[in-house]
């Protein structure tokens, strides 16, 4: 927790963000890893890598180490596809310790670490929560990422109470990026899609006819009307509930090449094939047939 005034009058750090008062605490100690595996690139690319590394990297505070993981020692002959000379038997076996052996070729990776010092100001009054509306996200994430799990931990765990409505992390050893959450909107007027449910209190919290004092407890439970998420009236469904599947980036290409392939031959208003163009046949060519149906014509 950040302190404020001069020695021996010292307190704990306050300030206003956008119309909240938030805590101002101070993250030390805070490193980002970035692992890079090189060991499927040519040594010409490896060598561009590493000659793109300027003195300018270590200014910023990026320092990068690089390591060979060869693993153990290999007693069989090894293959190409298979350096380490693991067997099968071996490697599905669920007793069977490999150490440090893998399948496929012995990993060469470079660690990049950058160093910080971030600041947070918390605020426990504002209307979001990371409880509430954040949590539960990386909760869904963490299912299937490490990464979400310690993230997640992290939250419930080591951050303070609080929404950071400001949070400020150094980019470089001189540029300092600093993000704020303001202008939230909200609606002074209830939503007659939107019922609020009141929190309800253990019997016997106030005596008989006296109201509680002091604001209620903050985000309230509200239940959303299955209307809202209706279809509005206008909009029409189309394809008749058939999804295109989504394109890839190769499949793109691929379409790319053909057109253009079909307007440097002149043929761009013939419709041929994709073994048409791909073979630059004639459109009506039989394409060779494959072995398994000569075989099926035997």
């Amino acid at each position: 927790r950040n302190k404020s005034g001069i020695w021996g009058w010292r307190s704990e750090k306050m300030e206003v963000v956008s119309g909240y008062e938030a805590k101002v605490y101070s993250a030390s100690n805070v490193e980002l890893v970035t692992k890079t595996r090189t060991e499927h690139l040519s040594d010409q690319d490896k060598s561009r890598s590493k000659g793109s590394k300027t003195p300018f990297h270590s200014f910023l505070g990026i320092a990068q180490q690089h390591g060979t993981h060869n693993g153990a020692p290999v007693l069989q002959a090894a293959s190409p596809t298979n350096p380490t000379a693991i067997t099968p038997e071996e490697y599905f076996d669920p007793h069977f310790d490999l150490e440090t052996r893998n399948i496929g070729r012995p990993i060469e990776m470079s660690s990049k670490v950058q160093r910080f010092k971030a600041t947070l100001w918390l605020c426990e009054q504002h209307p979001l929560s990371l409880a509430e509306q954040v949590t539960p996200i990386i909760d869904l994430m963490a299912i299937s990422n490490a990464h979400f799990a310690k993230l997640r931990d992290f939250i419930t765990l080591k951050l303070p109470p609080g929404f950071p409505v400001k949070i400020e992390i150094p980019l470089f050893h001189v540029l300092n990026a600093r993000i704020t959450f303001s202008n939230l909107c909200g609606c002074d007027q209830p939503l007659g899609s939107v019922r609020i449910c009141a929190p309800q209190e253990p019997s016997g919290a106030h005596p008989p006819g006296t109201q509680p004092s002091g604001p209620r407890a903050w985000p309230f439970p509200c239940e959303v009307e299955a209307g809202v998420f209706e279809v509005p009236a206008g909009y029409t469904v189309l394809g008749a509930g058939r999804s295109e599947p989504l394109r890839d980036e190769d499949d793109d290409l691929l379409q790319f090449a053909i057109q253009q392939s079909l307007l440097d031959a002149g043929t761009e208003t013939d419709q041929v094939t994709i073994w048409e163009a791909l073979t630059n046949t004639r459109p009506g060519v039989e394409p060779p047939p494959y072995d398994e149906d000569l075989q099926l014509e035997r």
